[in-house]
Formats: structure tokens, C-alpha cells, sequence
């Protein structure tokens, strides 16, 4: 998260004081103070809760745009006021439910209330997104997994951690199926790779699970050791626990055994 200066913070501050100045002019009434936090990621610019009164704002995208960001305090501040003042301008006007009480309707956010709020504080045309370069607040996705089923058809995509879970699941015996497609119809699930990019080589491929007649998990966990010598010690216990199936504390004991022969 960007640090945010005390001279930006600074002017969004005089912002948000002019616009409560015309705002108390204009309806003859007090406005408080909102909560100003900079923890919105991705490429929203601001978001505003009128029922905690607080704005939330992008701090990457205020870093990089700085004065031109101002507008988007205004914006946020406008749905503020707008809540407060038009509490009850819906769609079709004040709702009720089947017990015949009052109730908020929907309202829309940049409808012409929040055009109007905006005009008042000196925006000729409001809109409703911005148009700043936000190659640098985009998040991070995390990657998607794709396992298929034996028979062609089924498909399911899962995240990291699912991932890493069924690869436990998968090491120990036990497959995973969806609706339709289960391992007696169709057969297992396989791991084709990462959504987007092209198949890798799984692991369990590299390293298969030892048979019993053929070799012993300690010859498995003795050649992974000395085909990683670049990696910790840590990531090559967790290579082991998953390549040969056995809980965290067997493969640490399998990686001292490995390392001693």
C-alpha cells in the first residue's frame, strides 16, 4: 500500500472543507467532518458510505495523479451529502413493504440528485468513472489451477490453495469428482496446469509415488534431496510430503534420514 504524503492529504482535506462550506450554504444545515481512509485497492478510485460516513480512497492512484485526483474527492463527497439530504430519492419514490412500513427503495448513485450535489460544487459535467492510467494499482490475480476429468468433459479450476490441497488428497488416494462426473464413470481427475499459460510438467510426473516392490520411500526422499541442492530445507520437506504421501512430521524425519545416507 502507498504511503500517502501530508501535503495530499492535506488537500484533499481543504477539498472536502470547501464542498461542506457550499453544501451548508446551499441547505442551510451542518455537515460533519467524514472518515477519510486510503485502503482501496485495484482500479477503483473511491468509494463512499454514507452509513459510516467515510471515503475511501485509492492511494496509488492519488499518489500518481495528485490535483487531478481532487475531482474524485468531490465525486465521493457529492454521494455523501446525497444520502444525507435525499434519503428518501428512489426509483419510484418512498417504498413499503408487506407489512406496510416505510422502507428505502433503490437508489441511483449517479442519478440526477448526485448530478445536481456535483453542479453545486462546481463539476459542469459529473460522470461516473475515471479515466486515470491505473497500470500500476492493478491487483495481482492469483493463478487457477485446471483439473480434468477422464473423460474429457468435466473441468474444474481452483486456486492455489485448493490446489496444494488436492494434491495432498491426490498423494494419499483419494480423488476428487463434481456433479456428474465421478471416479467410477469417468475415472480420476488429472492436473492439466495453469489456466492462461501453457501445461507444465506436473510434479507428481517428475517425482511419481515409489511402489512398494520397487522402491522405498527413503531411496524417493534420497533423490529428491540430492536433485534440489538449491533449495531449504523447508521446501524440500514439503517435496517430499507430498511426493510420498505422508504427513508433515514423517517428512521430516524421511529428509534427515535422506541427508545422513
Amino acid at each position: 500500500m502507498t504511503r500517502v504524503t501530508r501535503e495530499i492529504k492535506g488537500r484533499v482535506n481543504a477539498e472536502i472543507n470547501r464542498c461542506i462550506a457550499i453544501a451548508e450554504k446551499h441547505y442551510d444545515r451542518s455537515f460533519k467532518f467524514p472518515t477519510v481512509v486510503y485502503k482501496k485497492r485495484g482500479t477503483t478510485a473511491g468509494t463512499a458510505c454514507d452509513l459510516t460516513y467515510t471515503i475511501d480512497l485509492n492511494s496509488v492512484l492519488l499518489m500518481e495523479n495528485g490535483d487531478d485526483f481532487i475531482g474524485t474527492v468531490t465525486h465521493e463527497f457529492a454521494h455523501l451529502v446525497d444520502g444525507i439530504v435525499n434519503p428518501h430519492t428512489r426509483d419510484g419514490g418512498i417504498r413499503y413493504d408487506r407489512f406496510g412500513r416505510t422502507c428505502r427503495g433503490k437508489r441511483s448513485v449517479h442519478g440526477p440528485s448526485w448530478k445536481r450535489i456535483m453542479r453545486l460544487f462546481g463539476v459542469r459535467n459529473p460522470t461516473r468513472c475515471h479515466s486515470y492510467n491505473v497500470s500500476n494499482a492493478r491487483v495481482k490475480r492469483s493463478r487457477k489451477h485446471v483439473w480434468v476429468c477422464g473423460c474429457g468433459n468435466g473441468r474444474v479450476v481452483l486456486t492455489n490453495l485448493k490446489h496444494n490441497r488436492q494434491l495432498r488428497l491426490a498423494s494419499s488416494g483419494y480423488g476428487m469428482y463434481s456433479r456428474g462426473h465421478t471416479p467410477r464413470r469417468c475415472g480420476v481427475y488429472t492436473y492439466k496446469g495453469i489456466e492462461g499459460t501453457a501445461t507444465p510438467k506436473p510434479f507428481r510426473d517428475r517425482y511419481p509415488t515409489p511402489k512398494p516392490k520397487t522402491s522405498t520411500k527413503l531411496a524417493h526422499a534420497v533423490k529428491i534431496v540430492r536433485d534440489n541442492p538449491e533449495l531449504s530445507r523447508v521446501k524440500l520437506i514439503a517435496l517430499i510430503q507430498v511426493a510420498c504421501g505422508m504427513s508433515t512430521a514423517g517428512a521430516t524425519t524421511y529428509y534427515y534420514n535422506a541427508k545422513k545416507a
